[in-house]
Parts: structure tokens; sequence; C-alpha cells
């Protein structure tokens, strides 16, 4: 098991007997993010405002986990349509075995 699996499994043994537990919650969203795992973050930390709305730790920590989100789903669109733009390599082959005549 990795160390941000890890750290997720331990603030998620701690959630049940205590579902209040910002601190907990945060810890999984920083592991959750460490890995990754944006929407999974953004979940606990949007949990952890509700819980206290008015902490600006957890207010900035949510900020930058929907701003990270965002440039994700940006990278992800900018992804697609270069994927889309240029299906395949082919013309790539196509210069290369032109050049060696």
């Amino acid at each position: 098991m990795d160390r941000h699996a890890e750290a997720v499994a331990l603030a998620s043994q701690v959630l049940p007997g205590s579902p209040h537990s910002v601190e907990a919650l945060v810890a999984r969203a920083k592991a959750h993010r460490a890995a990754g795992r944006l929407p999974e973050a953004l979940q606990d930390l949007a949990l952890a405002h509700d819980l206290t709305p008015t902490n600006r730790e957890v207010q900035k920590a949510l900020q930058r986990a929907r701003e990270d989100l965002s440039m994700a789903g940006t990278r992800g669109q900018l992804l697609k349509l270069t994927a889309a733009t240029f299906p395949s390599n082919e013309s790539i082959a196509y210069i290369d075995n032109a050049s060696s005549v």
C-alpha cells in the first residue's frame, strides 16, 4: 500500500467514530489530492467547510482544490481536442519513409 492510500485509510478509520472530525477530513483530502484524486479531495474539503465555514485554512484548501479540479478538466479537454485533431501518427511514418528515399 502506498503512503497516500495508507493516509486515506487511516483518516477513513477515524471518521465512522468521529464523522465531524475536520482534521480527519482535511488529512484525507490532502492524501487524495496528493494521489491525484481531486474529486474525492474536493468532497472531503467541502464537508470540512460545511462543518467549519469560518476556518480560513479549510477555505483556502477548498479554493485550491476547486482550482486544481478546474485546471484538470481544462487539461482533459485539451487532450481530447489534440487527439481529435491529430488522430494518428501515420503521417510521421510517411515523412520518415520519404526522407530516406
